[in-house]
């Protein structure tokens, strides 16, 4: 049977109408992640600012407002690990500017903690984001299952980047009397490659620790 114009024409409408609201569909994720990117630009920038000199003095409703605009992101892109790891950024530097009050800043980094693991749900391998939770359970004291799985799982994705070397050393060692004779012996084979790669650096960060055997 063969329609009559009016039909084939609403048809087509109807057809053109779908393929707009599918494309819509399948693009709104990104833009709407674009749209927060833009929203939180200021505030990232912000973070930046503060983590690179934070002896500086800070206006808590600053702190306050990228807080807020980081966390309106995090609500609606919660896929999007970047909004969890300025999140956990933000707290470290609050943790720092705490140092005074021990109580108050290990609450900070545990926050810091929780933001990095929420940011490893989204992107399992990030190391930057792995390196920076074992450390910050180092801080803590936290000489768990997690930290040595952590431990583990960053030497595995990049045994041989300097900067993971130096944090993962620096997390072994500060967490070094509450850790097994196993994990001695993992931070003592990294110890070992990393001197091998950048021996005056890890020489700088043992002087640390004089009361550990090198």
């Amino acid at each position: 049977m063969k329609l009559s114009p009016r039909i084939t024409n609403l048809i087509s409408i109807v057809a053109i109408a779908l393929g707009i609201v599918l494309s819509i569909l399948i693009i709104w994720p990104s833009l709407q992640q674009a749209w927060y990117d833009l929203h939180t630009l200021q505030a990232r920038k912000q973070i930046d600012r503060w983590l690179s000199n934070p002896q500086q003095a800070f206006e808590l409703e600053d702190w306050i407002a990228a807080r807020d605009a980081l966390q309106e992101a995090n609500r609606a892109c919660p896929a999007v690990a970047q909004y969890h790891i300025e999140l956990a950024r933000l707290q470290v530097f609050r943790a720092i500017k705490a140092q005074q009050a021990p109580a108050i800043r290990d609450l900070f980094y545990q926050q810091a903690i929780e933001h990095y693991r929420m940011a490893l749900n989204v992107q399992p391998n990030n190391i930057h984001s792995i390196a920076n939770l074992v450390q910050f359970k180092a801080y803590l004291g936290q000489a768990d299952a997690e930290f040595a799985q952590l431990f583990q799982r960053a030497q595995r994705i990049a045994p041989h980047e300097a900067d993971i070397q130096l944090t993962l050393l620096n997390a072994g060692y500060q967490n070094w009397p509450r850790l097994t004779p196993e994990m001695h012996a993992q931070i003592r084979q990294l110890e070992n490659r990393a001197l091998q790669q950048q021996q005056q650096k890890v020489r700088k960060l043992q002087a640390n620790y004089p009361n550990l055997t090198f």
